[in-house]
């Protein structure tokens, strides 16, 4: 992104990152939207194992996010800069 601000002419002033923490919610949306899709899985044996490896993901997650106050992982950033 730096890079790609120096080419449209600009010259950056400064970088703020905010750490990401996800909250039960994501987790719950993210593991859903996995396990809906296994419906199309036409090996209905794997399709279950697949489920049951997403229920276990969920049940370690949601316990990791109450013990910590949510799974941090990566970052937002803001960019400053001026016109050149």
């Amino acid at each position: 992104m730096l890079d790609q601000l120096t080419r449209s002419g600009f010259k950056p002033r400064g970088i703020k990152h905010f750490p990401t923490r996800y909250k039960e919610r994501f987790v719950r949306t993210q593991i859903d939207l996995s396990l809906a899709a296994l419906k199309r899985v036409r090996d209905r044996n794997a399709a279950q194992a697949l489920s049951d490896w997403g229920e276990a993901l969920r049940n370690e997650a949601l316990a990791l996010i109450a013990t910590e106050k949510g799974l941090a992982h990566g970052s937002d950033y803001v960019i400053t800069a001026d016109p050149i």
